[in-house]
């Protein structure tokens, strides 16, 4: 099964393009800052109840999933009248932000997300820690494409925090 998956970063002013786009998104991807301009995109007024806002979200936009990046606070993913999953972030000492993001959404992608079943809790608690934890790991490095963890490095490094294979 194909899916789109759409990370509007960085946040521009949205035009009949991206209307279109979002049109074909099966699931959005947006950190912070992008989440309260999507706010202001789809006249929804920020609060820290998400779960409130994406069910508002869905009157208004017809996709599968939203996952809402929150750094080393963790991420939420929300689903169609479907409570909200959480993961907590990893403590790390951060040396570099640039690219924690796309890091995150390139191990969802490897982590098969256009096989998985979107509507069940459990596929997402599978790959959640995994894919935190390579936000997590490119942060506590310096660069970008040079230091994407390869899953090897992130069992390692998943192993060191939980002392058992994760990934």
């Amino acid at each position: 099964q194909q899916r789109t998956i759409l990370n509007p970063s960085p946040w521009r002013t949205p035009d009949v393009l991206f209307e279109r786009i979002l049109g074909l998104t099966d699931i959005l991807i947006v950190n912070q800052t992008e989440w309260a301009q999507l706010c202001t995109y789809f006249d929804i007024s920020d609060d820290p109840h998400h779960a409130m806002l994406a069910d508002k979200l869905w009157q208004k936009w017809q996709g599968k999933a939203l996952i809402v990046t929150r750094g080393a606070e963790g991420a939420q993913v929300f689903r169609p009248h479907r409570p909200p999953l959480s993961v907590a972030g990893f403590e790390v000492v951060v040396k570099d932000t640039v690219g924690a993001g796309d890091a995150f959404i390139a191990a969802l992608c490897a982590a098969g997300l256009g096989e998985m079943d979107l509507d069940s809790a459990e596929n997402w608690q599978q790959i959640w820690t995994c894919v935190h934890a390579a936000g997590a790991y490119l942060v506590a490095h310096r660069g970008v494409f040079e230091v994407l963890p390869t899953r090897t490095e992130l069992t390692k490094f998943l192993e060191n925090i939980y002392k058992k294979t994760i990934c």
